[in-house]
Formats: C-alpha cells, sequence, structure tokens
C-alpha cells in the first residue's frame, strides 16, 4: 500500500481474511466502490485504471475493476512471479503474471481518500501522466504472450473500449452509491449484490411483457394488487398483517429473508416502492429497491464484486408506520409545517378521473409532484440535493411531515420510499383517492381544481 496515507490501514484485515480462508492467492483492494463517495481519485486516473482493466479481460478473460496498490500476496507466490519493474508498472506486472501462471486473484472493496501530506509526482502533471500511462501500457504488452507486436490489434482494443465507456459514462456514481442501510429503503446494484447471500430472495414487481422479455433468474413475482383491499371505499389499502403474512409464507417469504425489490422505474407505476412500503408496514426490515431497476442490476452482477464490504444493516428500532387514514388526513390539512403531494399526473391534478375515481380534483393545499420526476433519464433516483432542492420549489419545506397520495396509493409509495430513504419525514395515504372521493363532501373531504 502507499505511505502516503491514502489508503486506510484500518481495511487490510479484511484482505488478509481472503488469504487466510485459502480463497485467493493474490488479494488487492478495490477502490471503485467507494468513488462516487470522494473525490480523490482524478479523472484521468480512473480513465486509465478502466483501460488497463479492460485489456485485461479483453486478452485475459479476466474481470479486474481496479489495478490500485492497496494489496496482499503469499510470500512463495510472489517469488513466483519474478517481479521486474521498480516504478509505475509494477501493479500491472503483479496482477498479469499472477494471471499467467493461474494464480487465484480476488478484489476486496476498499476506501480511498486524499494523500495526508505531500504532492503526488504524477496527479496533475501532464508532464509525467503520458510517460506513466505510456510505461503501464508497455508493460501490459510486453507481457502478453503470443501478441502481435503490431499496432492494429492495440489501436483496434483501444477504440472498443471508447465505444464500450460511453455506455456507462456517467453511471459509476448511481451503481456504486452508498445507501444508508440504517434508514433507506433503497440500495445501489453494487450494494445488492454485496448483499445477496443463500438468506436473499430477489422480488420482481416488472410487468408480464417485461418479464417475458428480460426475465429475472431466481426471482419471485408479487403483485400489490394480491396484498390489497379490492372493495370500495378501501380499495388499495392494505390487507391485514396475518393475511399478508399468509401469503408471503406460502411463497416462501419470511422476516428474516433479505429481500432485494427490482421494478421498472422508467416505464413502471411504482410498483417496486408500494413492496417495500408494504414490507416495511409488516416490518419486513431487511426489504430494498434495487435503485436502477434491472438493467443495473444485470450490469452489477457482470461486474466482479466482492462479499467481504462491511455493511450496515437496517435499524432494528421499535416499529414505525408509513401509512396515514383519511380522519387522520383531514384534521392535518392546515397544520402548520404539513405538506400533502399530489403524485399523480398534471390531468389528474387538474380533475381527470381515468382510473375509477368517484370523483376529480385534488386534496385542498396538495401540491402537485409527479412520482416520475424524481427518476433521471437513466431511471437512478436524482440525488438529495436534487429532491430536496425540486420540494423546495413548490414551497415543500423537507423539514416538513410530508404526507404522499395518488389513486390507490403505488405512485404515492414511490415517491415515500424515496423521501425517507434521504432522512425526509414522509407517509403514503394508502386510500389515496379511490378512498377519498368516495368520502361525502360534506364531511369535509373536499376537492379543489
Amino acid at each position: 500500500m502507499d505511505g502516503d496515507r491514502s489508503d486506510y490501514a484500518e481495511d487490510l484485515p479484511f484482505l488478509v481474511d481472503v488469504i487466510q480462508k485459502g480463497s485467493a492467492n493474490l488479494v488487492t483492494g478495490d477502490r471503485t466502490f467507494f468513488w462516487d463517495q470522494n473525490k480523490s481519485l482524478q479523472f484521468i486516473q480512473k480513465f486509465g485504471n478502466r483501460l488497463v482493466c479492460f485489456l485485461i479481460k479483453l486478452f485475459h478473460k479476466i474481470q479486474l475493476n481496479d489495478l490500485g496498490p492497496q494489496r496482499v500476496i503469499q510470500f512463495d507466490i510472489l517469488l513466483l512471479l519474478d517481479m521486474e519493474d521498480t516504478i509505475w508498472g509494477w501493479n500491472i506486472e503483479m496482477n498479469i503474471k499472477a494471471i499467467q501462471q493461474g494464480f487465484r486473484i480476488q478484489e476486496v472493496p476498499v476506501r480511498y481518500r486524499n494523500r495526508y501530506s505531500g504532492k503526488s509526482k504524477i496527479s496533475g502533471n501532464w508532464k509525467m501522466i503520458l510517460p506513466v500511462g505510456f510505461k503501464i501500457l508497455e508493460t501490459f504488452f510486453r507481457l502478453l504472450k503470443n501478441h502481435k507486436k503490431g499496432t492494429l490489434k492495440v489501436f483496434l482494443s483501444i477504440l472498443i473500449f471508447f465505444q464500450c465507456s460511453n455506455k456507462t459514462i456517467g453511471i459509476e456514481s448511481n451503481m456504486n452509491k452508498i445507501w444508508d442501510l440504517k434508514t433507506s429503503w433503497i440500495v445501489s446494484p453494487t450494494q445488492g449484490v454485496s448483499l445477496y447471500s443463500d438468506k436473499t430472495i430477489l422480488i420482481d414487481v416488472r410487468s408480464s411483457t417485461k418479464r417475458f422479455i428480460s426475465p429475472l433468474k431466481n426471482s419471485i413475482y408479487l403483485d400489490w394488487i394480491e396484498f390489497s383491499l379490492d372493495t370500495k371505499p378501501d380499495r388499495g389499502k392494505l390487507k391485514n398483517k396475518g393475511d399478508i403474512l399468509t401469503i408471503l409464507n406460502n411463497k416462501n417469504i419470511y422476516k428474516d429473508n433479505i429481500l432485494l425489490i427490482i421494478g421498472d422505474p422508467l416505464d413502471g407505476w411504482g410498483e417496486e416502492g408500494r413492496i417495500v412500503w408494504m414490507f416495511r408496514e409488516i416490518d419486513f426490515i431487511n426489504s430494498y429497491i434495487i435503485d436502477g431497476g434491472k438493467k443495473y442490476w444485470d450490469l452489477a452482477n457482470e461486474q466482479s464484486i466482492s462479499k467481504n464490504i462491511p455493511l450496515l444493516k437496517a435499524d432494528k428500532t421499535k416499529f414505525t408506520s408509513y401509512d396515514i387514514q383519511a380522519f387522520e388526513l383531514k384534521e392535518k390539512l392546515n397544520s402548520p409545517n404539513f405538506v400533502v403531494l399530489d403524485t399523480r399526473e398534471k390531468r389528474e391534478y387538474l380533475g381527470s378521473t381515468p382510473y375509477g375515481e368517484t370523483r376529480g380534483g385534488h386534496i385542498p393545499n396538495s401540491k402537485w409532484f409527479y412520482f416520475k420526476d424524481l427518476f433521471d433519464s437513466r431511471g437512478f433516483v436524482k440525488e438529495k440535493q436534487k429532491v430536496e432542492s425540486m420540494l423546495s420549489s413548490i414551497n415543500a419545506n423537507p423539514s416538513s411531515s410530508i404526507v404522499t397520495y395518488c389513486t390507490g396509493g403505488v405512485r404515492s409509495a414511490m415517491v415515500t420510499a424515496i423521501l425517507v430513504s434521504y432522512g425526509i419525514q414522509s407517509k403514503n395515504y394508502s386510500g389515496s383517492m379511490w378512498e377519498w372521493s368516495s368520502l361525502k363532501e360534506e364531511d369535509g373531504f373536499l376537492l379543489s381544481k
């Protein structure tokens, strides 16, 4: 490891543990897991790292994420590698020689930070960056067995890398985002893969078409309707806990399982939010939405991700309900620091009734906050600062008590899931417009247009 304290010595035991268990001969620290949590690595360093890892995968069929300095190797294996390089090519030399000799390599996520003191001779200095880059590439191709000396294959390889990198540029921070599992109902795809164990169950809530076109292996399909009441005025509300548990147990889903819920954030209705909200309502605290949906879950599974990262577990404090009833909502409508968000389409907010509402309009003083606006163009949840800015733009203080509603408590549950995951106090009115519009106006259940 480097001597400038950019590496965390406290992470070394995780690497040593892999060696001691006999799982690998060479264990290297994977800094990419935390890249979006700090800015200690510059763009050119990340780019060069990706390029070399891409070349290793292309020529050696081995997936690596990082070629960082923090690593542990068995001493007898180190001697067999017959290391030669003493400067910039030593890490790539160690990895390539270990691959060529058939030794087992495993990556373990580690933290990284700005150097404690001194100034790097390379970072930020283009006069040094280019020679170092060429040295690393020269070391790679020098060690590549049976390769042609011409430049065509090298050129084509780098061209392929640029083409592939265009598909993933900008998603790294979303893929590797560290949601706080003490409070969050959402995890990044990388976190989800790290959480996967023999107690994990994948929950697929996508439409039948999406499940047919792109099946999710080893998953259980759940339909929110199966767990909801279907008669007016209670349509959309949850069935009682006993009935829900019976349904889940019949599907071999239990409280001690880790439940990873995969939906369709761009084309769906927020079903994953409704299902995770339901699980939280029955105190299944180890339930999480996979941010970005199936596409990025699949991508995370294609990458080499270690299970050795210590993950914070859900907070097992006393049970908290995230539901609210119509009469309670009516009484609080004019309370200070109380905000109601209408998460439906704008036409519904203005009075249209396309989904069987008895009356049209919106709950008085509610603010329009369309649920899909909380996702970026790829289907990832927008950053906390952006979500808070969106709330402030409609005069909804993020520190207020927030209630969400829609037609039947599905889209609104997705919004509640996002707000709660960002530490914003929120409840889902599960009865929503199906219930509110069926209640009598003379009893105070008014609607505005």
